[in-house]
């Protein structure tokens, strides 16, 4: 079992993924998993206040209303 904490956000937004440390985070997995590991991603859950900063969280609360 392999556990990613928060560390590994990108900018410590909760739901990304640092591209740099991880630049095909699907596939990391899915090699992962054929090896028979699991992996837990942890997150602190929250959507961080991120206007105009492309962060799809953020964006797409705002556009639905939902915030």
């Amino acid at each position: 079992m392999l556990y990613l904490d928060i560390d590994y956000q990108d900018r410590n937004r909760p739901f990304t993924v640092s591209t740099e440390a991880f630049p095909d985070l699907p596939r990391f997995i899915a090699d992962l998993r054929a090896e028979d590991l699991r992996v837990v991603l942890i997150t602190d859950l929250h959507i961080a206040d991120a206007p105009d900063q492309h962060y799809r969280p953020y964006d797409s609360g705002m556009a639905l209303g939902h915030f």
